[in-house]
């Protein structure tokens, strides 16, 4: 299965003018797109229900979840998890987190492996 790829820039936008509703509609994509492609559950199914409420435990599985996926798809992944957080002190870092996110998404998706 290939997952949606979208520009990230349009994906930040879109989360910013609808107040978050796309980004958690979003976030369910995601993780299903992630766990499809997988053959196995690697993001919780209940971690875009609690990134509503605490985006970092949201953003702690999502990034736990593509460091195994990333390497299926022939790509690396670092994690990004720390620095997402430092970013949030400045107001940042959920916006980093969608566009690295999407960025990585959208060349594993293109990978077709």
């Amino acid at each position: 299965m290939v997952g949606k790829t979208e520009s990230p820039v349009t994906l930040i936008i879109l989360s910013i003018v609808t107040c978050g509703i796309y980004f958690i509609i979003w976030s369910f994509r995601v993780t299903k797109e992630i766990n499809d492609a997988a053959g196995r559950e690697l993001v919780p199914g209940w971690a875009p229900i609690a990134g509503i409420f605490i985006v970092f435990v949201e953003m702690f599985f999502m990034d736990k979840a593509m460091q195994e996926f990333m390497p299926m798809k022939g790509k690396s992944w670092d994690s990004k998890f720390v620095l997402w957080l430092l970013l949030s002190f400045v107001g940042v870092g959920a916006i980093m987190y969608l566009y690295q996110m999407q960025t990585a998404l959208n060349e594993a998706w293109a990978s077709g492996q």
